[in-house]
């Protein structure tokens, strides 16, 4: 694990992120790989600058293989919480109209962002919809909350994997939908 420290704050990089990364820009023909992770850098930066903002002590920042982590103060408001959950997918949001602009770059920064911003508004457990969803939900004194959150996070998962399914099945479609909601299902089994 190689460990650094930027602003006062510790960011841990697994070898194996920085081998994955090394390899999709090393293979990227079409400069959609860059721009994807200037979007991803982007996102995280969004969720830092929120820290930041709202004076919450961040300890470190690790960059695993399959997920970015941003280990803060876990006793914040619900409030707190919840806008520095949002804060990447706004971002997001926010650049996803360059995804209409001439240059084919640009274009593609814009088209990164909104994947990136829709795929982690999904309320599943691990992405930035499924923590917001849990602050959300103790915000609101849901009863069961946690039962609830693993409900509907689970009920996302599902319909990603169906649609997934049905896709592969009945339109010979690229499989990327279903290995992403076995992806999302795995990964919430860590969170």
């Amino acid at each position: 694990m190689l460990n650094i420290k930027i602003f006062g704050i510790k960011i841990r990089i697994s070898y194996l992120f920085l081998l994955a990364v090394t390899l999709l820009l090393l293979t990227d023909r079409t400069g959609l790989m860059t721009a994807s992770l200037l979007a991803i850098i982007i996102h995280e930066s969004a969720h830092l600058s929120a820290i930041k903002i709202l004076k919450i002590k961040c300890d470190s920042v690790d960059f695993m293989y399959s997920t970015v982590r941003i280990n803060s103060d876990i006793n914040i408001s619900y409030k707190s919480s919840l806008v520095v959950s949002l804060s990447g997918p706004i971002i997001n949001f926010l650049l996803s109209p360059l995804a209409l602009a001439e240059n084919e770059y640009i274009k593609y920064f814009g088209i990164s962002s909104l994947i990136i911003g829709v795929f982690n508004i999904i309320p599943a457990k691990g992405l930035d919809g499924g923590d917001a969803l849990y602050h959300l939900l103790k915000a609101l004194k849901v009863k069961n909350t946690d039962f609830v959150y693993s409900l509907i996070s689970y009920f996302s998962i599902g319909i990603i994997i169906f649609f997934g399914g049905v896709l592969i099945l009945y339109m010979r479609s690229n499989p990327s939908l279903l290995i992403v909601g076995v992806y999302l299902l795995i990964m919430s089994f860590y969170k």
